[in-house]
């Protein structure tokens, strides 16, 4: 028996056939293939980037939570004072007018700080 006739590719061990060249190094070496190549990196690019940019947050939306934490923390605050403001006036009666004066002026503190509050939340920025 002779030659094979018809195939110019070698047999590795095993029986298989193996390439004489690199498909990649015959695919680009045409026009198509490049055009293939450009438009594969520039999706893998684009598409980088787009990823990237929705994952890192925007200044924008950065400084907006951050105003709105700063906001929710002055309101606690608010909360936390006039509840401390109604325990001394439900022990010491109105104004804790029936308290010592320390009493009396810790209820005028929390007043005042009250309205500091107040006046923060209506300028909508809190002040630290």
């Amino acid at each position: 028996m002779g030659k094979r006739q018809g195939s110019t590719r070698k047999r590795a061990k095993g029986g298989r056939r193996r390439w004489t060249g690199r498909i990649a190094e015959r695919l680009f070496q045409t026009v198509t293939g490049q055009v293939v190549l450009a438009v594969t990196a520039l999706t893998v690019i684009i598409g980088g980037w787009v990823s990237f940019d929705g994952y890192v947050a925007k200044a924008g939306d950065l400084k907006l939570v951050e105003l709105r934490l700063d906001r929710k923390i002055l309101k606690d605050d608010r909360t936390r004072t006039q509840q401390q403001l109604w325990n001394l006036e439900d022990r010491y009666g109105p104004k804790c007018g029936d308290g010592e004066k320390e009493i009396r002026d810790q209820c005028r503190a929390l007043l005042e700080q009250l309205l500091q509050y107040d006046q923060q939340l209506q300028q909508g920025e809190p002040k630290k």
